[in-house]
């Protein structure tokens, strides 16, 4: 089980968005396996967080006979996102599976006996002239600010802030729903702080923070959730420069795995050797199946309109972006 389904983030996500409820992570029993997941009231079971919100990725499932046969469980009939197992980064790249999936590329660090073995690795999905890039940007940018310096754990709450702050940003500019905009998600992130789950890095200047990422750590595995930098500095690559530092960071420690969560983006292909199989497990309600449905219908519409009609994206970035203010 991930750390969607730890007591600390039932704790955070109890304080954040039910402060006058009963939040406590419930077993259910699904599809042959157990599932831990942060329940209201005794009865209703949090599988998605609110305000349309993205911070909820994925369940992971535990097999009855790995767990506690006196613990009581309950039945549950549908999970939107849960993974389904773990393939090699390569099966996935190839394009031959026969469900469709979403994917949460990984690093199973046990796979590297030494950091210079992972380097190897990446120059195989990546030309030399990728870490010769990094390092005329990392040179670059210190020639325009000065040295830099990478924190591994950073805990000052002005740095968190400045991610979030960033994100928010990048959400509202990129005509995408703003996370932050709600102060139950900020609150979430605070709490999240206060109970240790969070392992933020950082790169800074002595002028201030360059890029930030927000991780999480639980049970040996780091997950790269929320990442952001100041665009002043967009020219320099400062989320790669600041990933490489993580990465090794994370080699470094120890960890398990190093965890970039649903997401099909490039980057995460770099680095990734394995990928875990995401998809919703059970008999979706009728409400979803009918958002399913019309999704379905709309999508091949919008392309088209898209494709036909090019001012018509910049139209519906400003109604997505009315519809925030509003």
């Amino acid at each position: 089980m991930n750390f969607y389904s730890c007591d600390a983030l039932c704790e955070s996500v109890a304080a954040a968005f039910f402060p006058d409820e009963q939040v406590e992570n419930k077993l259910f029993e699904l599809d042959g396996k157990i599932w831990r997941i942060p329940t209201v009231n005794q009865k209703t079971p949090i599988t998605d967080f609110p305000f349309q919100s993205r911070m909820l990725d994925f369940f992971e499932g535990q097999a009855i006979a790995d767990t506690d046969p006196v613990q009581e469980t309950a039945d549950l009939k549908y999970l939107p996102k849960v993974s389904h197992g773990i393939i090699r980064a390569e099966e996935w790249l190839e394009g031959n599976l026969e469900e469709s999936y979403e994917p949460a590329p990984t690093i199973l660090w046990e796979d590297f006996d030494s950091w210079e073995t992972f380097l190897q690795f990446i120059k195989k999905r990546k030309s030399k002239k990728f870490f010769a890039d990094s390092r005329r940007r990392r040179r670059k940018l210190e020639e325009a600010v000065g040295p830099v310096e990478f924190v591994f754990g950073d805990t000052r709450p002005e740095i968190l802030k400045a991610c979030m702050q960033w994100k928010s940003e990048q959400y509202r500019s990129t005509g995408q729903f703003d996370d932050f905009a709600h102060e139950e998600n900020v609150r979430l992130f605070e709490e999240l702080a206060q109970r240790g789950l969070l392992m933020v890095s950082s790169l800074s200047s002595a002028e201030g923070p360059i890029a930030i990422d927000i991780n999480l750590f639980h049970d040996g595995r780091l997950y790269s959730w929320i990442a952001s930098y100041d665009h002043e500095y967009s020219n320099y690559a400062p989320g790669r420069l600041l990933l490489l530092e993580a990465l090794e960071a994370s080699f470094n420690a120890g960890h398990r795995e190093f965890d970039f969560l649903i997401g099909n983006e490039d980057y995460k292909w770099i680095y990734a050797s394995h990928a875990r199989l995401i998809s919703s497990l059970g008999t979706p309600p009728l409400k979803v199946q009918a958002q399913e449905l019309m999704t379905a219908s709309v999508k091949p519409a919008l392309a088209w309109g898209l494709k036909s009609f090019p001012g018509m994206k910049g139209k519906l970035k400003t109604l997505a972006l009315n519809s925030q203010k509003g």
